[in-house]
């Protein structure tokens, strides 16, 4: 009995290429499928009306935009029902810091700015994004890079 090497040696070496290729294939279907989780995950809720609601109480990355211009006022990114809060607090106050007793203050340069543009809230709508604390300060440069704000101050972009 003659064994052609040759001829093993090339369907072996075909097994092992196969082989290879369905696992990439594999590996391509699974990251395909991950790519479409991602894309369904990072979609923002909204819009929501900034003078009637207070956000979400997770982390996350916002948009507030004008109603009218339909341009993004400010993007920021943290506990979003404490930022959305802290929003409408200073522009309630004339676009100004409050002062509680004690002296301490709560401002939010943003809202001052935005205050500037419009005064009225009701002419303000948000859009949120729950997302881990990584994923919302990256999300907030991209979009602050992609778009832009009329009243975001770019060093502070992915700051918390």
């Amino acid at each position: 009995m003659s064994i052609n090497i040759n001829e093993l040696m090339a369907n072996e070496a075909a097994k092992i290429v196969d082989q290879h290729i369905e696992n990439l294939e594999w590996q391509l279907k699974r990251a395909q499928e991950t790519r479409e989780t991602a894309i369904n995950k990072f979609k923002f809720k909204g819009p929501y009306e900034l003078a009637s609601t207070s956000g979400i109480n997770d982390n996350g990355t916002y948009m507030v935009v004008h109603k009218e211009t339909k341009r993004v006022g400010y993007i920021g990114q943290g506990n979003i029902r404490n930022r959305i809060n802290r929003i409408k607090a200073v522009m309630r106050n004339c676009g100004e810091a409050i002062v509680h007793q004690g002296g301490s203050t709560s401002d939010h340069p943003g809202a001052r700015k935005m205050y500037s543009i419009d005064p009225c809230l009701s002419n303000w709508i948000y859009l949120e994004l729950p997302c881990t604390k990584d994923h919302s300060k990256r999300i907030e440069s991209m979009l602050e890079s992609k778009i832009g704000s009329m009243c975001n101050a770019s060093h502070m972009s992915g700051v918390n």
